[in-house]
């Protein structure tokens, strides 16, 4: 069986976001930037406020939503604000 997803294109100041979500996946988020891979955790670092609102559009679908999907995000360019912000769009 073939994987269902949906893919987006998120964009905020000079941030450009790739996103693609795969239904039926375990809540994986995986970020791409400059060709290095890591959990979403690791590359907003401590910054809970960005990770809080990349989160937001889960929250409002539903609490544990997000833990039905995997994500694969490729971002490029700007700060890690825009970063977030492009992903969140």
């Amino acid at each position: 069986m073939v994987a269902q997803y949906n893919y987006s294109i998120g964009r905020r100041k000079e941030s450009s976001a790739t996103i693609k979500l795969t239904h039926g996946g375990t809540g994986n988020i995986m970020v791409t930037h400059n060709g290095k891979t890591h959990t979403l955790r690791e590359y907003f670092g401590g910054r809970e406020y960005l990770i809080e609102q990349i989160m937001t559009p889960f929250k409002i679908i539903g609490a544990d939503i997000h833990k039905n999907y995997d994500a694969v995000i490729s971002i490029s360019g700007g700060g890690v604000a825009g970063q977030a912000g492009a992903i969140r769009l």
